[in-house]
């Protein structure tokens, strides 16, 4: 008996921010090992990292291809910013 309403490759697609990652060729990564402490609870709020996908080999693209933030669109909208990319939800490809 199958318990899948509708199999999983009929409905699956691409949210536009996924869609806008790979186009542009970026991945993000959530940095669990750091963070900013917050001044009204004392608690780490943990960094998000926005960058070109590395190929194999390669290590580090230089500041223009890496933007952090406390959360993933911060990240995405400053590496953005810097590259003179339209974001995801401004009509961009």
């Amino acid at each position: 008996m199958n318990l899948e309403l509708f199999p999983v490759a009929d409905v699956a697609c691409e949210s536009p921010k996924l869609r806008w990652l790979r186009i542009h060729g970026l991945e993000t990564e959530h940095l669990a090992d750091g963070g900013t402490e917050c001044p009204e609870t004392g608690d780490i709020i943990p960094h998000w990292v926005c960058r070109l996908a590395y190929p194999k080999g390669r290590k580090y693209w230089g500041d223009h291809a890496i933007s952090g933030g406390d959360t993933e669109d911060e990240a995405c909208s400053e590496l953005a910013y810097k590259r003179g990319l339209k974001l995801w939800n401004e009509g961009a490809p």
